[in-house]
């Protein structure tokens, strides 16, 4: 047994010596391109997202300095808003007048439409003779009541001018 130890202590040194001298001698020049290759990727992307935080950086004073601006166009803006609201209740009330008046007019027809068959009959009763009451139980008073309508001065005071309605 003490003959073998040797022997395998031999074989044992010279497989890693082998296997170590064939790693030393590896071709790695593939591996290494390829590791290049990665590293000019994520250089180039480094690079890339420098720039992006220049810019933004460059950016920040552009808004400090324009921020004031747009804020102050923002509040000319109210105005503007408050003058889109009240053409909102203008078209509101214009479309509730509208409807008013609609009902109206119907209203209106179907009286008209029921007098005029009322005279029509009449005129058919005399002409053929046959008697009939003379009274004006059938007249109707028609009479025309307007709805009460929008007035455009309650949503647009007469004191704003032209000018001011539309700033330049």
């Amino acid at each position: 047994m003490a003959e073998k130890t040797p022997l395998l202590a031999t074989r044992l040194a010279r497989s890693v010596s082998a296997d170590f001298a064939e790693m030393a001698l590896a071709d790695i020049s593939e591996g290494k391109t390829a590791l290049d290759e990665r590293c000019d990727f994520l250089l180039t992307k480094l690079d890339a997202f420098i720039q992006i935080i220049s810019i933004v950086g460059n950016n920040t004073e552009f808004l400090s300095m324009n921020l004031p601006k747009v804020e102050a166009a923002r509040e000319s803006l109210k105005e503007v808003y408050a003058q889109i609201d009240q053409l909102d209740a203008l078209v509101s009330e214009v479309k509730s007048s509208v409807q008013s008046m609609e009902q109206k007019v119907e209203e209106a027809e179907k009286q008209f439409t029921t007098s005029y068959q009322m005279k029509f009959f009449k005129v058919l009763q005399s002409a053929l003779g046959a008697q009939g009451d003379n009274s004006n139980q059938y007249r109707r008073q028609i009479r025309f009541e307007p709805p009460e309508i929008f007035k455009t001065e309650d949503f647009f005071p007469k004191e704003r001018s032209q000018n001011e309605c539309h700033p330049r």
